[in-house]
């Protein structure tokens, strides 16, 4: 499944890769606080965006993108199949926009340069969800893998990410982002 993915949307050329932490709404944890660590952290939108013109600044491949915002993940695959865009000032134009229905358009500058997999519709922060479809599950799975073997795969503190880098094979690349600021790439020895 994983190979098949990768090949339907990077085909044999490498990809870079970002998890973006941003919650379907859920602002918190469903324990209560101070009843369990926490190292996941959420961002806005907006920063979510910060990191992508960043990864988008940095360099020309294509990003694969696993995040939990099922309005973003829906923009980006909008983005895939060519319907996304939302006019403006091409290249300039450094936030996403608000569309008629409430979702998100991708600018035209980031459209082409991100790419997602799986459907953005089950995409439901677990605080408020627990029981996923099969497939859904699956989908994680299989955006870990192509994130652990991403040419660099690009992360906040959070569980996912450090799941991540546990699947990543020896001499992996990463780089940690904060306060939308995309960091320098950095590969392994082991």
């Amino acid at each position: 499944a994983v190979e098949a993915r990768r090949k339907e949307l990077f085909g044999d050329s490498p990809f870079e890769g970002v998890h973006l932490r941003l919650g379907d709404g859920a602002a918190g944890t469903a324990f209560r606080p101070g009843t369990v660590p926490t190292t996941d952290r959420r961002m806005t939108v907006d920063g979510a965006v910060s990191v992508m013109r960043c990864l988008a600044s940095a360099g020309s491949s294509p990003v694969f993108v696993a995040t939990d915002n099922a309005r973003l993940k829906a923009a980006i695959l909008a983005g895939k199949r060519g319907g996304g865009g939302g006019g403006g000032s091409g290249g300039e134009e450094v936030a996403l926009r608000r569309s008629g229905g409430g979702g998100l358009v991708l600018p035209p500058a980031l459209a082409g340069r991100f790419r997602a997999q799986g459907c953005a519709d089950c995409m439901v922060n677990p605080v408020f969800q627990h029981n996923f479809t099969r497939e859904s599950v699956q989908d994680i799975f299989v955006e870990m893998v192509m994130l652990a073997h991403s040419r660099c795969f690009h992360h906040a503190s959070s569980n996912f990410a450090t799941t991540v880098l546990a699947l990543a094979p020896p001499g992996a690349c990463h780089g940690h982002y904060a306060a939308g600021r995309c960091g320098r790439c950095e590969c392994s020895t082991s």
